[in-house]
């Protein structure tokens, strides 16, 4: 699942309610869409720097620098299969980061 389709899925539902109570605490349009923003990307952010380094590294260098696997490969000398595992432990750990921090928003 790409960081874009985490995102979508977990966050994007609350996007409107989280706008709407911003707006309301600052009684400004620009400031509202600054504020939930900032927010969003610090769930997000928090969750990719809760992993375990080895995951991490292979996470950002695939969804955020969008790197191929074998370009990775070069990158960190490991084998692709370690890092087609890594990735994929990876994005299930950041899945269930995201959704633990659902949960707890209510």
């Amino acid at each position: 699942m790409s960081r874009r389709e985490i995102f979508e899925e977990i966050m994007l539902p609350h996007l409107d309610a989280a706008h709407n109570l911003a707006r309301w605490l600052t009684r400004n349009d620009q400031d509202a869409e600054d504020l939930v923003q900032e927010a969003y990307l610090s769930v997000l952010q928090g969750c990719i720097e809760a992993l375990p380094t080895e995951f991490r590294e292979v996470l950002v260098l695939r969804e955020l620098e969008e790197m191929s696997y074998r370009e990775i490969t070069a990158v960190t000398g490991l084998a692709i299969g370690t890092v087609m595992s890594r990735l994929s432990r990876a994005r299930k750990r950041l899945e269930e980061c995201a959704a633990r921090r659902k949960e707890a928003a209510g």
